[in-house]
């Protein structure tokens, strides 16, 4: 549904009231990395990344949906700045309501008749990891245990989080993509790609790195050369043209 606009960098309608805007690398960095991240983070998150927050009020991670916890970060951060993936639309309009047909909370802007219900959360929130190259994560305790283990991990980490101070890397990765013989960008036309469409040019260089290693790794193993030179010569002589047209093309 959402792929065109993924691949063209375009702006997405999720319905005729919530349309995405699409940012170029340049409007994160301007706009600020780390909280342009954070407010993706608030759609793309699930609850297995808030284990420690939610038992300190005595809520199990696991007996929560996504669209649940989202539903309250969403209320707590509506009145911050989220311009830049939402345009005009009023953010800070929304509150929790009823709806009278499938009985499900859902948020609501009464002045401008916007819903944010569990099938438009789900879109807006693949979409957004689809677009910054963020994969969700979700765990379930086997037991007991396992579960309370697995809390005062969460624990750790977000106290180290909280001391640690944040590293940009957006400019580095664009610097680091300018770099490679496979990116047909510099420096400054990469700062205006859209993000989705550069995220998928780093997942494709990244994808033909691998490729390559693997290539070579497999070529210049002994076993695979003893037995190639013993049996197969059309063979290796195939695997050292495919890792070599690699190794040009990156």
């Amino acid at each position: 549904m959402y792929e065109p606009s993924l691949m063209r960098g375009r702006d997405f309608k999720v319905n005729d009231k919530i349309t995405i805007h699409m940012p170029s690398v340049g409007d994160i960095i301007d706009y600020g990395e780390q909280k342009y991240f954070q407010l993706v983070y608030l759609f793309c998150s699930t609850s297995s990344d808030y284990k420690a927050q939610l038992d300190s009020v005595g809520i199990d991670w696991q007996k929560i949906s996504d669209f649940e916890m989202f539903r309250q970060l969403f209320i707590g951060n509506k009145d911050q700045d989220m311009s830049i993936l939402f345009g005009d639309m009023d953010i800070s309009g929304f509150v929790m309501a009823k709806d009278n047909i499938s009985g499900e909370i859902v948020l609501h802007n009464r002045l401008t008749d916007t819903r944010i219900d569990h099938v438009v959360y789900e879109t807006i929130s693949q979409y957004l990891c689809a677009a910054n190259g963020i994969e969700k994560h979700s765990e379930f305790a086997a037991d007991e245990p396992t579960r309370i283990a697995m809390i005062e991990e969460a624990r750790d980490n977000l106290e180290y989080q909280k001391i640690k101070r944040y590293e940009p890397r957006l400019a580095e990765l664009v610097l680091s993509m300018a770099c490679s013989s496979g990116f047909k960008a510099d420096y400054f036309k990469a700062m205006n790609y859209p993000m989705s469409v550069f995220m998928n040019h780093v997942r494709k260089i990244q994808q033909i790195r691998t490729t390559t290693i693997r290539c070579m790794a497999f070529m210049l193993a002994p076993w695979n050369l003893e037995r190639f030179q013993k049996h197969n010569w059309i063979g290796r002589a195939r695997l050292i043209d495919l890792a070599l047209y690699f190794i040009q093309i990156n």
